[in-house]
């Protein structure tokens, strides 16, 4: 997991006026960037929310990132 937290601008469109902005907010274990690529892989040829961006001139795409590791909780027993 990256340390991407907080609002992170993907795509955005300064001159056009926008009609939406859309955020996208990950799931437990996962994080703002690397959430939605494909696994393994971190280069923005295979990112699909820039795609969206890029397809949408008028929409404004956003990750959301925070701290969502399922539990703190540890096993520590020898």
């Amino acid at each position: 997991m990256s340390d991407s937290t907080g609002l992170i601008e993907i795509s955005s469109h300064q001159d056009l006026v926008p009609s939406a902005d859309v955020v996208f907010v990950h799931g437990l274990g996962g994080d703002a960037i690397s959430t939605w690529h494909p696994q393994g892989k971190r280069d923005n040829d295979d990112y699909w929310l820039g795609w969206l961006g890029k397809d949408n001139l008028c929409v404004n795409i956003w990750s959301f990132g925070y701290s969502a590791e399922a539990t703190n909780w540890k096993n520590h027993s020898s």
